[in-house]
């Protein structure tokens, strides 16, 4: 028995609307429709919000870097990437297959799109993985080799001025006299190069802290992982700002690998040293590291009086691959990561800007619960 034609076209609208693709329908570059995913993906309240939109208004170049492209009536049949605008100016990136379609009287084009946002979240994982675990293996190695010798170099250092004091005592009262001052200035070289030493096994430390494969939960002072944070991005500040720190005395611990954390903090704090041109004076330059516990949560604030986000960028920033820094000089992998691991531990990060002023970023994330 033949289907009437009426039940056909009802069930393709309802097979239409309850995709969970995108898909879009214009015609002659407008669109003429929007099925329940695509509004709401794109943020869009409801069809007539978007009706006779230009496609181009939506349709973005497959480069996140570049300017829009004009949307072109028809793709290929087979996928192409990529990515549509949302109405609060953030872009998605999808997959999409064209196909021509007879709509409401009229000849048209649909566009059938799928989100790829979780494929390009596992793609930075993947990448990210393979970082620390190359990292890791690089900074076993060098602080195996480096603590060996670094160990009897403190010991020789400790026993060097150890001996010195007691063969002063042991001179005549007139040699003593004479020698005093020399001997002020060799104890003095030799404290100052017993810290440098301590200087290095702390950075030592600190490096096997953040590339080590252990990212077991434990309870977490956020303040000794900012500081950490900031000594091992100590080359990209000393030139460039001043380090002020706004430590709350009492602060809860959180729950959390200090690992992943202490990446999360490493990228803040490089960014905002990044963020500040070179040859800037760091006395007129700062980054504030600000750390306080409210309403059940610590609040983790790294500030930089940097050049700032513009207002047309600041929406995209945590987007994968997204990056505004020079070739060469950014994947766009990390504030994207690091939102991903401040949701995981049940937190959140914000930003707020202002070009010409700087930036602040804040990280909440949730008190650990005394057990």
């Amino acid at each position: 028995m033949a289907v009437p034609p009426e039940s056909v076209q009802l069930l393709c609208r309802r097979i239409v609307e309850s995709s969970p693709d995108l898909i879009v329908v214009h015609r002659d570059g407008c669109i003429v429709y929007a099925n329940p995913s695509a509004l709401e993906r794109l943020g869009w309240k409801d069809l007539a919000a978007i009706d006779g939109t230009s496609l181009s208004a939506i349709v973005v170049s497959v480069d996140p870097r570049g300017e829009p492209d004009p949307a072109r009536e028809s793709v290929p049949a087979s996928p192409v990437e990529q990515r549509w605008r949302c109405a609060n100016g953030s872009t998605l990136p999808v997959h999409v297959v064209a196909c021509d379609v007879a709509f409401e009287g009229g000849q048209g084009t649909a566009f059938i799109a799928r989100d790829v946002r979780e494929r390009h979240h596992f793609a930075a994982a993947m990448v990210e993985m393979d970082r620390q675990a190359a990292i890791g293996l690089l900074a076993a190695g060098i602080g195996h080799e480096v603590n060996n010798p670094l160990a009897y170099i403190l010991a020789n250092l400790e026993f060097v001025a150890t001996e010195v004091e007691v063969l002063f005592g042991e001179l005549p009262q007139e040699a003593r006299k004479r020698l005093e001052p020399r001997l002020v200035d060799l104890t003095q070289a030799l404290t100052d190069t017993s810290q440098g030493a301590q200087r290095i096994r702390t950075i030592i430390a600190d490096l096997r802290t953040f590339s080590r494969n252990d990212e077991t939960s434990t309870l977490v002072d956020v303040r000794q992982l900012l500081d950490a944070s900031a000594r091992m991005a100590a080359v990209q500040i000393r030139q460039r700002a001043t380090i002020v720190k706004k430590y709350a005395d009492d602060v809860s611990p959180v729950l959390a690998s200090d690992l992943r954390l202490g990446q999360v903090f490493l990228n803040l704090v490089i960014n905002a040293a990044q963020s500040l041109p070179e040859g800037a004076s760091p006395e007129r330059s700062r980054i504030e590291l600000e750390v306080h516990d409210e309403g059940g949560f610590v609040h983790v604030e790294v500030v930089d009086t940097g050049c700032g986000i513009p207002a047309d960028v600041l929406p995209r920033i945590f987007e994968p691959f997204f990056t505004t820094k020079a070739v060469g000089q950014g994947t766009g992998l990390g504030l994207g990561i690091c939102r991903r691991i401040v949701t995981q531990l049940g937190g959140e990060m914000r930003v707020t800007s202002e070009v010409g002023v700087g930036s602040r970023f804040v990280v909440r994330l949730p008190r650990a619960t005394p057990r």
